[in-house]
């Protein structure tokens, strides 16, 4: 939707302002949302050691490992679609990428292939509002990482150079494993120092 102006002539300008207007969209909404978790959290907190949340989030991570490797099963909860349609009958293209943006920058109103945005959802509540926040933050910024880069690393229009298509699932389920293993390392570490 936005990544092939960039790869037209002359519509450079053009993408770079959908770009921003996606990615400040999202920005916005996952900041926001993590701040939320961070609040939830700092309730559920009132009952529970900051210790006994970080290895939560441990104990989670591994959880969502084995899922993402398929040696458990269960069902992410998630809505299986990217924004309304009707958004492109009722406003401008701008107005469109920046609620496109904020939409999915809540992060649980999408399409999730992987448990790493589960994690983070758990993270914030052991973190806290501002650390919540950030983390979803950095969590959206890493997503919208590929339609910054792809005009430059799409050779042309029409090629998709989505990782979901070049990787055999099995490879993006063991990276993403990899990333929750670290993950519940990093959390039972900070779980243990405190």
């Amino acid at each position: 939707m936005i990544t092939p102006l960039g790869q037209r002539r002359g519509h450079k300008w053009l993408w770079v302002r959908y770009a921003a207007l996606y990615t400040l969209g999202g920005s916005i909404s996952s900041f926001s949302i993590g701040a939320v978790f961070g609040v939830l959290g700092e309730v559920a907190r009132a009952h529970l050691s900051t210790r006994v949340t970080w290895m939560a989030f441990a104990a989670w991570s591994v959880i969502l490992a084995l899922r993402d490797l398929r040696v458990i099963s269960f069902s992410l909860p998630q809505r299986k679609a990217q924004a309304p349609q009707e958004w492109f009958l009722r406003f401008d293209y701008s107005s469109v990428v920046f609620m496109w943006g904020f939409h999915i920058g809540i992060g649980l109103v999408t399409f999730i292939n992987f448990g790493g945005l589960y994690a983070i959802a758990v993270a914030a509540m052991a973190g806290g509002a501002k650390f919540g926040g950030s983390a979803m933050l950095c969590y959206w910024l890493g997503r919208t990482l590929s339609v910054w880069i792809a005009p430059w690393v799409m050779p042309q229009p029409g090629i998709n150079l989505d990782p979901c298509n070049l990787f055999p699932d099995l490879i993006l389920r063991g990276i993403a494993s990899i990333g929750l293993l670290v993950a519940a390392a990093a959390g039972m570490r900070v779980a243990l120092l405190l």
